[in-house]
């Protein structure tokens, strides 16, 4: 089977969800977050305080791929935009 995932909301919940599914084996995943992350919410969640400010979805994208060589992460800038 071959599942397509999408995560709306990549905060502190939906950052570790993503991981998750990642490290369980999900292979394609498109996330959707208008957010920029912030240093005061890091702490909760699957980000790091470096590099500093910057989108989550960006951010989550690379950290996923770290952690699986055979994960797809594809951001959606339409859907984004429209929960903006």
């Amino acid at each position: 089977m071959n599942a397509k995932i999408l995560v709306i909301g990549i905060g502190a919940i939906g950052s570790m969800v993503a991981t998750t599914l990642v490290r369980c084996g999900a292979t394609d995943m498109l996330l959707v977050d208008y957010d920029v992350k912030e240093p005061e919410n890091v702490c909760r969640s699957e980000y790091s305080f470096v590099p500093g400010v910057t989108a989550k979805a960006t951010e989550l994208a690379n950290r996923l791929a770290g952690v699986s060589p055979f994960v797809n992460v594809a951001i959606n800038q339409t859907l984004t935009d429209f929960f903006k």
